[in-house]
């Protein structure tokens, strides 16, 4: 599953935005291909912070999953990311960790939480105590 498209990133920013930073060849048209990867990797980092807190993949993108998946693709396509690319980039990781952590909420239903994962420990009765000793 992915989050965001590339039509994500012209809605959200302007094709002029995405020619500037994914032309890798200069003849004024956008490489899709390094958009992709960009958009993929983009996926694997959200979904490891996910992977702490929901079962994926999502049955539902949240909007604000696509925003996160167009900032970090952004930055990564950006040679040279400015300071807003490096800013947004920041705070949705920061916003991803504190997914992972519960601190913050997507709006979706966490799992159900699973039976049968408790350890239980048994041992024989104590030998020795502190007012007993075992005589052999």
């Amino acid at each position: 599953m992915t989050y965001a498209q590339q039509s994500d990133i012209d809605t959200r920013y302007g094709s002029d935005l995405l020619l500037t930073i994914a032309d890798r060849d200069g003849d004024g048209v956008v490489d899709t291909d390094a958009v992709l990867l960009a958009l993929t990797d983009a996926d694997d980092v959200i979904n490891s912070h996910l992977a702490e807190r929901y079962q994926l993949p999502l049955a539902t993108v949240p909007p604000l999953l696509v925003k996160y998946a167009v900032d970090l693709a952004v930055y990564s396509l950006a040679a040279l990311p400015t300071e807003e690319m490096r800013n947004r980039y920041n705070d949705t990781i920061k916003a991803l960790k504190n997914i992972a952590t519960g601190v913050q909420q997507l709006g979706l239903a966490p799992p159900p939480a699973t039976a049968g994962q408790n350890a239980t420990v048994v041992s024989p009765p104590r030998a020795f105590g502190r007012n007993q000793t075992r005589v052999l």
